[in-house]
C-alpha cells in the first residue's frame, strides 16, 4: 500500500510540473503591454473649438462651451491605437 501511495504522489507531482512547464512556455509566447489609461485621454486626440475658433478646454473628460456648433479636428490617433496582437 505504501508503494502505490508515492508512486501515486509521485506521479502527480510530476504531471504538475509538466503542466507548470508547459504553462510557463506559453506565457512567454504571449507578449505583456502595460498601457496607462491615465496618461492620455480622447479628448488630447482632437482639437475643440466653438463656431468662432476659440478653443474649448476639457477637464475629467467633460467639455463646456456656450456654443451650440463646435469644431472637431482630429489631432493626434495615438489615444485610440491599439497593439496589432490583440
Amino acid at each position: 500500500m505504501k508503494f502505490v501511495k508515492s508512486n501515486f504522489r509521485l506521479i502527480i507531482l510530476i504531471a504538475l510540473l509538466i503542466l507548470g512547464i508547459v504553462v510557463g512556455i506559453y506565457l512567454v509566447g504571449k507578449p505583456q503591454i502595460f498601457k496607462s489609461k491615465a496618461t492620455s485621454s480622447t479628448s488630447d486626440a482632437f482639437d475643440i473649438s466653438d463656431e468662432q475658433n476659440n478653443p474649448i478646454y476639457c477637464q475629467n473628460g467633460v467639455c463646456q462651451s456656450n456654443s451650440n456648433k463646435i469644431n472637431l479636428k482630429l489631432k493626434d490617433l495615438l489615444p485610440f491605437k491599439k497593439p496589432l496582437n490583440q
